[in-house]
């Protein structure tokens, strides 16, 4: 009979153990009870197994190329960085938030190169004075006039309004400055 280990969810095999007895699990090193009919108590759930820290990282002398060797659970899971569930390896997201893996390996990613490209069409428009200011007051407007007729307001297009009224009162203060300047 094969019984399903609540710590690993492995499958274990329970050699015609009687049942009451403990069984333990090859992957993770728990003890479940094996089930049946018994004329005692009713059966306590499995226990909980111990959860695992991932192995400490090589110390200073150890070369760059060796691992500290991995074993049954933690080399065929992986911990969720957002709640610290363990999935399988394979599992695009997490079994217990439903994280998905990838895009917080591209996110990672991008925070170690330091790219941060929040407002970056946002400074590029700024950046073309006058005729971007207005033309983030158009985007603003009809992206605003689109949402309220689908039923939706975003809160989007009046900051993409202030960013295009600051562009424009950039063009026209910097415009004036250097004309003040020219005439001295």
């Amino acid at each position: 009979m094969k019984i399903i280990c609540g710590g690993c969810r492995g499958s274990v095999e329970t050699g015609g153990a009687a049942p009451g007895t403990l069984v333990a699990c090859p992957g993770c090193g728990g003890h479940l009870p094996v089930p049946g009919l018994r004329a005692a108590a009713p059966a306590a759930p499995p226990p909980l197994a111990p959860r695992r820290t991932p192995p400490a990282p090589p110390s200073q002398g150890a070369t760059s190329g060796t691992r500290a060797p991995t074993r049954g659970v933690d080399a065929l899971t992986r911990a969720c960085p957002s709640c610290g569930a363990r999935s399988p390896m394979r599992a695009t997201r997490c079994s217990g938030c439903g994280t998905v893996f990838a895009r917080v390996a591209r996110a990672n990613a991008r925070a170690a190169e330091g790219s941060d490209d929040a407002f970056r069409l946002e400074k590029a428009a700024m950046d073309k004075g006058m005729l971007g200011g207005i033309g983030m007051i158009v985007l603003a407007a009809v992206w605003f006039f689109l949402g309220l007729r689908g039923g939706r307001i975003f809160f989007y297009p009046p900051v993409l309004a202030v960013f295009g009224i600051v562009a424009i009162v950039r063009s026209v203060g910097g415009g004036a400055s250097r004309s003040r300047s020219r005439r001295r």
